[in-house]
């Protein structure tokens, strides 16, 4: 349960943040503290990556630990990886159209973290059905 918490709070956070990029400027104005305007958009970038790189080890990690099977740990590392690149493209991504991109990749950061959670439900009922009925 613990390596769930931990888990939830690096996926939560790593597209949190990209979503203060693209707020940056509203936040400044009303003086709301967040990774972005207190240490810069490409910081918050950086940081933001490093939080989705440790919250696809620990999805791994989620997996070897608990009961979980192939049918979340192949496409989560196949969406993790995809979420990784598109994270790395925002630290790329020129000053001019970080807030622009920050947005979209808050999006999709919330997107990996939906799909993480229903590919541990899937996976769990798709097991329990399996116990249930015998069928493999």
């Amino acid at each position: 349960m613990i390596l769930l918490a931990i888990f939830t709070y690096f996926t939560d956070n790593a597209h949190d943040l990209p979503e203060g990029i693209h707020d940056v400027d509203g936040d400044r104005k009303l003086g709301i503290k967040t990774y972005a305007t207190s240490f810069g958009e490409k910081n918050a970038a950086k940081i933001s990556f490093m939080m989705f790189i440790i919250s696809g080890v620990l999805g791994i990690i989620l997996f070897m630990k608990t009961i979980l099977s192939l049918v979340f740990l192949i496409p989560f590392i196949i969406i993790w990886t995809y979420t990784i690149h598109s994270s790395y493209l925002l630290i790329k991504t020129d000053m001019e159209n970080i807030k622009d991109m920050g947005k979209i990749m808050g999006r999709k950061g919330f997107d990996y973290f939906l799909m993480s959670y229903n590919l541990i439900f899937i996976d769990i009922s798709l097991q329990l059905i399996n116990h249930h009925f015998h069928i493999i």
